[in-house]
């Protein structure tokens, strides 16, 4: 299965006009790829540029929503996992949690700090802590891990931003940066005593990374969060959709703990 996807990645960079620099920046696993967020289409872009397996952190609505074709299609091309970041700190931290172990073992991830995406080709967004959270809790156990940031240009036909049929017309450029030194920032974090610092130091990191984004595009670095628009529920393995009243209940939380075992059990054997 691990050769199969990588003979359909490199058959669908064939297909289209896409351009890589910057591979020199990337001297190994394990790496966190954090990358600005243009279209849907970036979630599969992204690993092309990648010399080795990355596994992608994505919306967990990408992964299990039954969406039949667009399900087929993340399968098809990605070693994904879920991030939820509309069920609350338990359900992010759970996904977290899980991203951060396959990270410290050595498997590459990739993230987009923005967290959603908006038709703007002008602007470069304030990434959110997941990232920077993963890194850390991955540095823990693995001094090194790497934090890369990669910029992502798309010019494509369709304006659906939500499209996800690949078109050979697509322009996509891509470069990756050289890593971000986070050490200091990490040994501040370790030392600090008040929640405010931690959470100041957690910016620092992907504020760094995501500014170096926006340079090598000639954007603007806006430091706001794109606003996302709240789903009111959790979304499962098995396509269930849990309102968020209902999902904090010990039986919720439970499944979708075991999910996520299910699943990065599955990426470490396939990926090993």
């Amino acid at each position: 299965m691990k050769n199969e996807k990588q003979k359909m990645l490199n058959e669908l960079k064939a297909k289209l006009q896409i351009s890589i620099k910057g591979l020199e920046n990337y001297e190994g696993e394990p790496a966190l790829f954090i990358s600005n967020h243009n279209c849907l289409k970036d979630i599969f872009y992204l690993p092309l540029a990648i010399p080795k397996d990355c596994i992608s952190l994505i919306s967990p609505r990408l992964i299990f929503k039954k969406d039949i074709e667009r399900q087929a299609t993340v399968s098809k091309y990605l070693y994904a996992m879920p991030v939820e970041a509309h069920g609350g700190p338990l359900y992010a931290n759970m996904c977290l949690e899980a991203a951060s172990t396959l990270l410290s073992q050595g498997f590459n991830l990739n993230i987009f700090p923005e967290g959603a995406y908006i038709d703007d080709q002008n602007h470069v967004y304030k990434g959110r802590t997941g990232a920077s959270r993963i890194l850390f809790a991955s540095r823990k156990l693995n001094p090194s891990v790497s934090l890369i940031p990669v910029s992502i240009a798309i010019s494509q036909s369709n304006p659906d931003l939500d499209n996800f049929v690949f078109s050979s017309t697509d322009i996509v450029q891509i470069e990756i940066l050289p890593p971000i030194n986070y050490e200091e920032c990490y040994y501040n974090y370790l030392q600090s005593g008040t929640k405010e610092e931690k959470n100041a130091l957690l910016h620092q990191v992907i504020k760094e990374g995501m500014q170096q984004i926006a340079l090598s595009l000639n954007r603007e670095y806006v430091d706001e969060y794109i606003k996302l628009n709240p789903k009111g529920n959790v979304m499962f393995a098995d396509g269930q959709k849990i309102p968020l009243d209902q999902s904090c209940q010990s039986s919720y939380l439970t499944k979708y703990q075991q999910d996520l075992t299910n699943r990065t059990q599955k990426l470490q054997r396939i990926l090993k």
